[in-house]
């Protein structure tokens, strides 16, 4: 069975190997720059000017972000990749409203689809059929099979069946306000994605992570590397 390929998915793909290799670039370039400062320090080479930013950081700055530089990458890489992920679970939803053109519509189709199972249930088979299975059949095993398969045969539908469009409505709301903690739930009821016990630990942990750093307020000590020249240069 071919599948209809998301354009979420492919978005989300990219964004995330960018940030890999962004990751691989700086585990490469930080180093260099480690080794390019002794260097500099011993006098045998100019402090290189930086692009983007204004030239003004001393060596003994650089070396102290250089101190903190991987812990710095894996809580930006963590920030990065799980903003990521809640992008693509909004936009993997919006993607399939934009397949039946729009929230409006697809809110219809289900409404539509209630309102003919409603209609199929009011129909004289299907009545007299639910007439005499409100009965007492038990001692009567074939006619309460007789009288069930007269409704299975008109599409008979339980209430309990016949919950379509409150459950696109209930999306579509979600949706508007998409929160972090309420995508397991999401994926799990709302689009039937498998989303085990285990991954919904997994998740949360990491969820708590993510809070965690978000929590925190840079001091001046703790600015990313860049920060210095940021603020020295106006930007």
């Amino acid at each position: 069975m071919k599948y209809r390929k998301s354009k979420a998915h492919d978005r989300h793909k990219l964004a995330v190997q960018q940030a890999y290799d962004f990751a691989v670039t700086m585990c490469y370039a930080v180093p260099h720059l480690a080794t390019h400062l002794t260097a500099v320090e011993a006098g045998q080479a100019a402090l290189h000017a930086p692009q983007y930013f204004a030239p003004n950081n001393t060596t003994q700055y650089l070396r102290a972000n250089i101190a903190t530089f991987e812990q710095r990458l894996s809580s930006y890489m963590l920030l990065s990749l799980f903003s990521f992920f809640e992008s693509f679970v909004h936009d993997i939803v919006q993607e399939m409203f934009d397949f039946h053109g729009g929230p409006e519509k697809l809110l219809a189709l289900a409404t539509k689809r209630d309102q003919v199972l409603a209609a199929a249930a009011q129909t004289p088979p299907v009545l007299a059929a639910k007439a005499k299975l409100r009965k007492n059949v038990k001692a009567k095993h074939e006619k309460y099979k007789k009288y069930s398969k007269v409704l299975l045969t008109t599409g008979y539908r339980f209430p309990s069946e016949r919950l379509s469009s409150y459950g696109v409505r209930m999306l579509i709301e979600r949706h508007k306000n998409l929160k972090a903690h309420a995508i397991p739930d999401l994926l799990a009821h709302g689009l039937s994605v498998p989303f085990t016990a285990t991954e919904k630990t997994q998740y949360d942990r990491v969820r708590d992570k993510r809070n965690k750093l978000l929590m925190v307020v840079p001091s001046r000590s703790t600015w990313p590397i860049f920060g210095r020249s940021m603020i020295s240069s106006g930007t």
